[in-house]
């Protein structure tokens, strides 16, 4: 039965997958045609980011004419319809230019300007704008030169969980250092702008940068702990598992959505609809269905590294870990700990060659004392952005705990770089040695699970003539 309904999805998605990619290739044709035009756009904003004097806005069911004709020799007859385009301008560019208080989600928009292209990678390992781009859903971008606000309807929700994530961004910017207030944003709200570009490589060097991106860990704490919390007020399994999917999809919606934060939202909520329903939670059933439901909509999603990093370290926790753990045996909790990180960099280690082309050594052992104190991490930076807008102090005395959980990192870090063999530059690995190492590492496995089970049937063979020896002392 199994394998024909696996040949079934490979089918829907060889399917979905090539509508897609005629429909990106249409809308690429639409951007190719207007780029470098002096054009004029007419679209709802969907996002709105400000960030160091500069407003970058998302524009989607955009209508772009061109003005003055078509320029460089081009010349349209009919205006172009583009799905989504990224905006950005200068607010100390002249006095007119609005910044980013102006804009509302769901208000209409007309830009100015010309479209660009975003560009390709040209060197292996170099970061491909256009992939990446096209993975969130957007076409283009365009740098306005005249920006008007032409009304529009608002759209409630979205905007409010909008001001509340710049009103927790103030909090933390204004009452937490410098150095810390960058990695509170990224790991609270999702906001990796104001993250310090030493401490993001230092972070990526040792293996730990997963630290800084929203996910599981971060939901885990913020949604269960909710989710706990009105338990114990007597809320039934219903309410409070309707209530957690509420919070934590307003959650997932204010931080941005990112692909990792979609897959943590639709397993908690899985969690929380077999809860309420009494049935088992199989993590790897709910992790199928968050990758279904985001390449459904976007197959390009599985070229990307960090879908590849997020949904690997998930299955190696939910497929893997348990086969190790098994062949381990109970009672060995320091080879236990070690078989988490073990699990996770097995899986995702051909990942990390291949977009990263190096391999941190010691990062198996450094995540075991780093992701535990995450969670105060997470909690001060709530703090912070809660406590924040009550008063300075108090938003600074929230986060007194992970400032010094924080540098206790980059000591760490630091004192790992000194430590020989710390990188293994290995370059990017051949897809063929890619296939062959995961058939390698499912052989491994497979035996693992088998010698288990001799050794579960030993065991049960000599628990059965022990109770046969005790029945026959009886008896005698």
């Amino acid at each position: 039965m199994w394998l024909p309904v696996f040949l079934l999805f490979v089918l829907l998605g060889m399917g979905r997958a090539g509508d897609m990619k005629q429909k990106w290739e249409a809308r690429e044709r639409a951007c190719m045609e207007m780029a470098g035009v002096y054009s004029e756009l007419h679209g709802r904003v969907s996002a709105v980011e400000e960030s160091e004097g500069k407003v970058q806005i998302t524009l989607e069911e955009n209508v772009v004419r061109p003005l003055a004709g078509g320029g460089e020799g081009r010349s349209f007859s009919m205006s172009r319809q583009i799905p989504c385009v990224l905006v950005s301008w200068k607010t100390d560019a002249t006095e007119d230019m609005p910044d980013a208080r102006d804009f509302k989600i769901g208000s209409n928009v007309t830009v100015r300007g010309k479209l660009e292209l975003f560009a390709r990678a040209r060197n292996p390992g170099e970061f491909d704008s256009r992939s990446y781009y096209r993975g969130q859903g957007v076409d283009c971008r365009m740098y306005g030169e005249e920006v008007e606000i032409a009304g529009g309807d608002v759209s409630p929700l979205p905007e409010l969980l909008r001001q509340i994530r710049e009103k927790a961004k103030q909090n933390i910017m204004r009452s937490a250092a410098a150095e810390d207030a960058g990695i509170f944003s990224a790991a609270v709200l999702g906001d990796k702008k104001a993250l310090d570009s030493e401490i993001k490589d230092l972070y990526q060097k040792n293996g730990i940068a997963h630290l800084l991106a929203i996910s599981g860990l971060h939901l885990s704490i913020i949604g269960m702990g909710g989710y706990k919390l009105l338990r114990k007020a007597g809320l039934g399994y219903k309410g409070a598992g309707l209530a957690g999917a509420a919070f934590i999809f307003c959650y997932g919606a204010m931080t941005g959505g990112s692909p990792s934060v979609v897959r943590a939202v639709v397993m908690m909520s899985t969690g929380f609809l077999a809860s309420y329903l009494g049935r088992t939670y199989d993590l790897l059933s709910a992790l199928s269905l968050a990758l279904l439901m985001l390449v459904w909509e976007t197959p390009e999603l599985l070229t990307q590294g960090g879908v590849q990093l997020s949904f690997g370290a998930v299955f190696a926790v939910g497929g893997v870990l348990p086969v190790i753990q098994d062949y381990l045996g109970k009672g060995r909790k320091i080879l236990g700990a070690l078989a988490v990180s073990a699990a996770i960099q097995l899986v995702t280690l051909p990942v990390i060659l291949w977009d990263f082309f190096q391999f941190p050594v010691y990062g198996i052992f450094l995540n075991l004392l780093v992701i535990p104190l995450m969670g105060g991490v997470i909690c001060s930076g709530i703090g912070t952005a809660l406590m924040g807008g009550i008063s300075y102090k108090a938003g600074a005395l929230a986060a007194g705990t992970g400032h010094y959980i924080l540098r206790f990192y980059e000591w760490l870090c630091h004192g790992t770089e000194r430590l020989p063999y710390h990188t293994l530059v290995m370059g990017r690995p051949a897809a063929a040695a890619v296939i062959l190492y995961y058939m390698v590492l499912l052989v491994v496995l497979i035996g693992m699970k088998r010698a288990v089970g001799k050794r579960d049937e030993a065991e049960k063979e000599r628990e059965e003539v022990k109770e046969k020896k005790e029945v026959k002392e009886k008896k005698e």
